[in-house]
């Protein structure tokens, strides 16, 4: 029962195996242990795997229906960082200047400062 969720909430989700072990430090050879039924995973492995497909730990094992949706990983951007002249700022697929570049960090250094 646990692979076939599980199996499921991979391709709902469109992630590999591998992304799933990537993303949350589960050994591939683990997961493929549970593809194979030789082992099942313990309650904090669950509990990661629930989190990670944003369902309840009880999708894995009881005849529960809901969407399995993986939630993106926000990404944190400090926008005081982004003078930092070694990144590279778009618009779309445009490349803005240094100049452009500085247009827009007065605009919210304007904005955003008190």
């Amino acid at each position: 029962m646990f692979y076939i969720k599980l199996k499921e909430a991979i391709k709902k989700n469109g992630v590999s195996m591998y992304q799933i072990s990537k993303d949350t430090g589960i050994a591939q050879s683990t997961i493929s242990r549970w593809k194979t039924q030789n082992s099942l995973p313990n309650l904090k492995t669950l509990k990661i795997l629930a989190d990670y497909f944003n369902v309840p730990i009880t999708y894995f094992s009881d005849n529960i229906e809901c969407e399995p949706r993986r939630i993106q990983q926000e990404t944190i951007i400090d926008l005081k960082k982004l003078t930092d002249n070694s990144l590279v700022w778009c618009y779309g697929k445009k490349r803005l200047s240094i100049m452009e570049k500085n247009k827009v960090s007065q605009i919210l250094k304007a904005l955003l400062e008190d």
